[in-house]
């Protein structure tokens, strides 16, 4: 009788020794073990098999008769694993059949929550199955009904009920290969998006994410990296092929000799070819002779330099101390344009007139000009296809920032997902169609069999 099972069900609940399995929960469980059964367990090796199914310890298996006016509710704590009977109650009363929900039933739930210990909170998941079987009322055989409830005047009937600590669940040997640790799920998919997920179940979001990943990371590759290094290859190309070693350094020789014979100001030159010991670590390094004889025109073996960069040297053709910085150099300061096939030969009046401006202190007078060595359009197609190369590098910070959000949305997807299946698996969320039930079968009635069913839902 079901009555007599939820009644049952609340005494234990209230003693607050117990977590309840739903029987929907536990229907689930068995279909998806492939639990093949008629509706009643005849012996107790089919109780324990459904234990063993549904992941509990105990198990209590009870009968209900009735001799002449006298009622007995016999029950035994079955331990699912070793099949070892834990305790045994029996309990008669000849009163009415309420007695049994009033009385018999209140004292059989203090005694397996109370009198007899079945959880331990120091070590492993502790969990027990209560039923009661529908059966003859002279039969004395313990039974197991794992389907529906049977409702009838007579307390014929318990349905199953699963009861367990719910925080101690992963640690169950049943319920393990179940459970997903949080945070396991959230470190697998901080590692590699779509693993917590995949790890968790959910194939099909752990794809997403890793698709997302996957996305980004090659458009990092593609755009920051390869499109940025051809460009940046191809600016290099056309320096190489734009700009002359052999006609800047000889441009640089006629200036000086120039400003030497208007008798210009010594610090004329030195002022505006400031970053002339840039170039010529670039090309020889410091620690190299000619880098003295490059970056002082007056030095006795100057020649020597000059005779170097004469053959039109350049790094496709020559190793290099710091290419990069050479590259930089011939682009960025307009004092190395006179090396660009376009450019002109610079005014050495004018290179005057723009160092006295610089020279005379006075905040208030500007230049006439910002590139005293004039200007180049070569050098500005240069610098356009160096600030593409550059456009493209910066776009890392986008799709590494991208991949960064990516990698924590999934991670915290997949710490919340093994929430959300562990709590399912806990039973401490249904969906509401699943707190739909239908029960329903054959009962007695005054020895008159009849049918009942009976729908509800639980909130």
């Amino acid at each position: 009788m079901e009555g007599i099972s939820a009644a049952l069900e609340t005494n234990l609940l209230n003693r607050g020794a117990f977590q309840i399995m739903e029987r929907s929960q536990m229907d689930k469980v068995l279909k998806e073990q492939n639990f093949q059964s008629s509706g009643i367990c005849d012996t107790s090796e089919c109780a324990i098999e459904v234990g063993k199914l549904l992941g509990v310890q105990n198990i209590i298996v009870g009968t209900l008769s009735k001799v002449g006016e006298t009622y007995t509710v016999s029950t035994r704590l079955i331990n699912v694993q070793t099949g070892e009977v834990l305790k045994s109650t029996t309990h008669n009363t000849s009163t009415k059949v309420d007695a049994i929900l009033t009385e018999i039933v209140p004292i059989i739930a203090d005694e397996l929550s109370g009198a007899t210990p079945l959880i331990d909170t120091t070590s492993k998941l502790q969990a027990a199955a209560t039923a009661l079987p529908a059966a003859p009322l002279a039969d004395t055989t313990p039974k197991l009904q794992v389907t529906a409830p049977l409702a009838s005047s007579l307390p014929a009937v318990f349905d199953t009920t699963a009861l367990g600590k719910t925080h101690h669940l992963k640690s169950d040997p049943q319920a393990s290969s179940l459970y997903r640790s949080p945070r396991k799920a959230f470190f697998y998919s901080l590692i590699i998006p779509g693993a917590g997920q995949a790890y968790v179940g959910h194939w099909g979001r752990g794809a997403a994410f890793l698709a997302v990943d996957l996305t980004l990371g090659f458009g990092w590759w593609y755009y920051a990296i390869h499109k940025s290094d051809e460009e940046m290859n191809k600016a290099h190309t056309y320096a190489d092929k734009n700009w002359s070693s052999k006609k800047y350094e000889s441009t640089y020789y006629s200036i000086d000799s120039a400003l030497k014979s208007s008798k210009a100001d010594t610090n004329v030159f030195s002022t505006l070819n400031s970053s002339r010991s840039s170039l010529c670590a670039s090309i020889y390094g410091t620690g190299s002779s000619l880098y003295s004889y490059c970056n002082d025109i007056s030095n006795a073996n100057y020649g020597a330099h000059l005779d170097t960069m004469s053959k039109d040297i350049n790094p496709s053709n020559r190793n290099f101390h710091d290419a990069t910085t050479f590259y930089s150099l011939v682009g960025d300061q307009n004092e190395f344009v006179t090396g660009w096939s376009d450019a002109a030969a610079p005014d050495v009046i004018a290179l005057q007139s723009y160092y006295d401006v610089l020279a005379d202190g006075n905040p208030d007078t500007k230049p006439t000009t910002l590139y005293p060595f004039g200007t180049s359009n070569m050098q500005s197609v240069y610098n356009s296809m160096r600030s593409k190369s550059n456009d493209y590098a910066r776009l890392q910070k986008w799709f590494l920032g991208g991949m960064l959000l990516n990698h924590l949305a999934a991670a915290l997807d997949a710490a919340l997902l093994a929430q959300s299946s562990n709590r399912r698996l806990y039973e401490m969320e249904t969906r509401w169609w699943e707190n739909v039930h239908v029960w329903g079968g054959l009962a007695w009635n005054s020895n008159t069999p009849t049918t009942q069913v009976q729908t509800w839902i639980d909130f």
